[in-house]
């Protein structure tokens, strides 16, 4: 596999302004293109994961309840309070006719008057009286019918502060969408140029700054510096890529900064200084342009337009001139 040297830039910009917006949940920009292909899926898997835990949360208390066999103990109770209910005007028939031979006996009486307080409470309120020792069972059953009636809302009460996480993340990275678009052009080319041979090497967000300024004679300018997404040095050559994530409108737009120049200035900045060092020695220094997502059928004079697709192919299809020697002084002289 390739040489890398390097981190990119675009991708470096974005992860820098995602820190400054507080959003620190990433280790590196794979997990962004991740999060942002599956956050729907992810709201959806988390809200699923969360129902199947709440469900089974019911269910063992389900459990435990049947364990309780209150059916069967309400059932037990209903009969002897029937039975009770069903004994009780005897009793009392028996006490009044007691009382009724012994007037003055005021215990009695008293209970003549619980017994007909029993007898009415149970005419009146039966079923609270059934269900009274069973309360907190029953409220349980009844809280856990509740809880599956409703556990779309559970649910969502659960996952409130998550769903409100992701969609700021997903709203900042919409904020940075110019930063994410470089971000992503330059993570594809990357990722294809670590495909290639181990005798090449790829430095990313190259930069030098020329001692001596170099005199560009078409845009009549002193260049002191150049900066490049990705430069490869290779048995086949020097390989100068600028990576776009742009439109053919925004490639052809008067108002934009030129790629198309940006990499010629860049290709003549690097030949005139290597011819400096190698006089007798024509460097084969190449232009690619490449374009992600929306590609460009125009054609430019010395810069190849390419999707990252077709960079491996390309950069591999011209005849080694470099030697292994070569390469290792060529990237001490360009690095340095």
């Amino acid at each position: 596999m390739v040489r890398i040297l390097g981190q990119s830039g675009a991708v470096n910009d974005f992860m820098i302004e995602m820190r400054r917006r507080g959003i620190t949940i990433f280790k590196d920009f794979s997990e962004v293109l991740d999060f942002k292909n599956e956050w729907q899926r992810r709201i959806i898997n988390y809200k699923k994961k969360k129902r199947d835990e709440l469900l089974s949360e019911i269910s063992k208390d389900k459990e435990f309840l049947k364990s309780l066999d209150l059916e069967g103990r309400i059932l037990i109770r209903q009969e002897s309070l029937l039975t009770e209910q069903k004994e009780l005007p005897f009793k009392l028939k028996t006490l009044t006719e007691s009382y009724q031979e012994d007037p003055q006996n005021s215990s009695l009486a008293k209970v003549i008057t619980l017994t007909r307080a029993r007898i009415e409470d149970l005419e009146q309120n039966f079923d609270e009286i059934l269900k009274q020792p069973f309360t907190k069972e029953i409220t349980l059953a009844k809280k856990l019918d509740a809880r599956l009636d409703n556990i779309d809302y559970e649910v969502d009460i659960f996952c409130h502060d998550y769903i409100q996480d992701t969609f700021r993340v997903v709203n900042t990275i919409d904020s940075l969408m110019i930063f994410f678009a470089g971000a992503i052009g330059e993570f594809k080319t990357i990722t294809q140029l670590k495909l290639l041979p181990d005798s090449y090497i790829l430095v990313n967000n190259y930069n030098m700054e020329f001692l001596k300024p170099i005199f560009y004679p078409k845009e009549q300018e002193w260049i002191e510096t150049v900066q490049i997404d990705h430069l490869v040095v290779g048995p086949s050559g020097i390989f100068i890529l600028e990576t776009k994530n742009w439109s053919e409108e925004t490639i052809t737009d008067p108002s934009k900064y030129s790629p198309i120049k940006q990499v010629q200035r860049a290709n003549y900045a690097l030949y005139s200084y290597l011819k400096m060092i190698f006089s007798s020695t024509k460097i084969p220094l190449r232009n690619i342009l490449v374009m992600v997502g929306q590609q460009v059928v125009d054609e430019f004079a010395f810069v190849k337009i390419l999707p990252p697709e077709r960079l491996i192919s390309h950069i591999t299809y011209f005849e080694s001139f470099f030697s292994s020697e070569d390469i290792n002084y060529l990237l001490e002289v360009l690095t340095k």
